[in-house]
């Protein structure tokens, strides 16, 4: 899997205290940004990089978005 995000010990430490408490054991998602980069290849650089939405999920296989959801979220079972 690419490197999307690196977690820092105050990351962690953020989700333990104020997030995990507030998280049920199960997610199930239904909203992911996801692309291949034959799919987007197209896409002018600058259009991608204009919008935060475009670009989060940019170059994202469904693959990579389960497992980032699985660091994101290390308690709870996703879908």
């Amino acid at each position: 899997m690419k490197p999307y995000f690196e977690l820092k010990d105050v990351d962690t430490r953020f989700y333990r205290e104020h997030l995990q408490p507030r998280l049920p054991g199960r997610i199930f998602d239904i909203h992911v940004h996801s692309n291949l980069p034959e799919h987007v290849a197209m896409v002018p650089e600058e259009r991608w990089l204009s919008d935060w939405a475009l670009e989060c999920g940019h170059v994202l296989p469904s693959s990579d978005a389960a497992s980032c959801a699985c660091e994101l979220f290390p308690d709870a079972a996703y879908t």
